[in-house]
């Protein structure tokens, strides 16, 4: 985090002491008599740690939340952007991480979206969202930090998803969530309070013209969201319903609550322990899944599933059951330069190696064989630890 210019990272004891992470590598350390030791082990580890009375990153120096109010001045303001840039993105706010998106591209639009929006809602005024698809897909690859995708289609719907954290963009590959074409366009909204800097930020006041947010007295349906966090376990089953994809990445889950909508991850290795053709094949948009919780992301709100945790390893299974020596039945599924895969129970593969096909040499597993042949083989090893079982043709054979 430190490193790679992360967020800040504050660490505060109840004696005053305190160690700060700022950007890059700066460390910042103070307010105690533990922060001569703590100075240098700081330096040991290569890193630049400066004694001081205060830091730059000190809580208390915090930028507060905008309280202007989003009064006819303001209006005025944002209306004289829309004319300067040609459009900006304004996003709305009506309680904690709840958020709705206006897109302003004429002056009598301001007037419209403001009628429209919440009482008491935070307002802030971002740049217009572009359809440079590539761009922002750019953005995403290399962001270190969490932001907010904001997406509109061509028929005038909004969506967004937190992306560019590390782990979501791939440089190898486009990003799935973006879709490029006529009418779509996306920006990227930083997420983190210390990345955030709008344009323009004010809160609707009342009828009366007073600042009442509602903030500290209505629960966020994101804080509603970190409480059903909290309330799951690593390693219980839920039920949920598979909600839409990711290629070839896994599939989003509703989970049993209604505020577990998109929470839970299956990803593709976690469907079965068989191979399949398709995603849709195991996990298809609609269906009812039961699934074993293997990690929950706090940070990500993402709790990540796994079907096959909740079946019998057949792999595992077959090994208890079968040792070397034994001679099973099996089909070829597979050749390759240096023998030929068989499968020998459902989810279960050996390698039978090139010079244990038949008794002469043979130079390619094709002289003697053709995927979906029906052979008996004889077990010569079971590796658990590898997962491994090595096979022989030859030796099956009667003498």
């Amino acid at each position: 985090m430190v490193l790679r210019e992360g967020a800040w990272c504050r660490l505060q004891a109840d004696n005053g002491f305190f160690v700060h992470a700022g950007d890059r590598d700066d460390i910042y350390v103070g307010g105690g008599r533990d922060q001569e030791n703590a100075v240098s082990r700081t330096r040991i580890l290569g890193l630049f740690a400066d004694r001081v009375a205060s830091s730059p990153y000190d809580p208390a120096l915090d930028e507060t939340d905008a309280s202007r109010a989003a009064n006819e001045e303001f209006w005025s303001e944002v209306g004289a952007l829309v004319a300067d840039r040609g459009g900006v993105l304004l996003e709305e706010r009506p309680t904690g991480n709840a958020y709705r998106w206006h897109r302003l591209t004429a002056a009598h639009e301001v007037e419209t979206v403001h009628e429209r929006l919440t009482p008491r809602a935070r307002l802030a005024v971002w740049p217009d969202l572009t359809d440079d698809v590539e761009a922002i897909r750019a953005a995403v690859v290399r962001g270190e930090r969490l932001h907010l995708l904001v997406r509109q289609n061509p028929g005038g719907g909004y969506h967004r998803a937190c992306v560019a954290e590390p782990g979501m963009g791939r440089a190898d590959v486009p990003n799935p969530q973006i879709t490029a074409g006529p009418g779509h366009r996306v920006a990227l909204v930083p997420l983190e309070r210390t990345d955030r800097h709008p344009l323009l930020a004010a809160v609707l006041p009342d009828g009366d013209g007073v600042l009442r947010a509602r903030w500290r007295t209505n629960r966020s349906r994101a804080e509603e969201r970190r409480t059903f966090l909290g309330s799951l376990r690593v390693g219980e089953a839920v039920t949920g319903v598979v909600a839409t994809g990711l290629n070839d990445i896994g599939v989003y889950v509703h989970l049993d609550d209604d505020l577990g909508r998109f929470l839970g991850f299956l990803r593709v290795p976690e469907m079965s322990w068989t191979r399949f053709d398709s995603v849709g094949d195991i996990a298809p948009i609609g269906r009812e899944v039961r699934a074993k919780i293997i990690s929950i992301d706090f940070a990500r709100e993402q709790v990540s599933l796994s079907m096959k945790a909740l079946q019998r390893d057949p792999w595992q299974h077959y090994a208890d059951t079968h040792k070397g020596g034994d001679t099973v039945s099996g089909t070829v599924t597979k050749l390759v330069p240096f023998g030929a895969f068989v499968q020998v129970e459902e989810g279960v593969e050996g390698l039978a190696h090139l010079t244990e096909l038949v008794a002469h040499d043979v130079e390619y597993p094709q002289e003697v064989l053709a995927v979906g042949d029906q052979v008996r083989v004889a077990i010569l090893d079971v590796d658990r630890q590898r997962r491994r079982i090595s096979l022989s043709l030859k030796r099956a054979r009667p003498e």
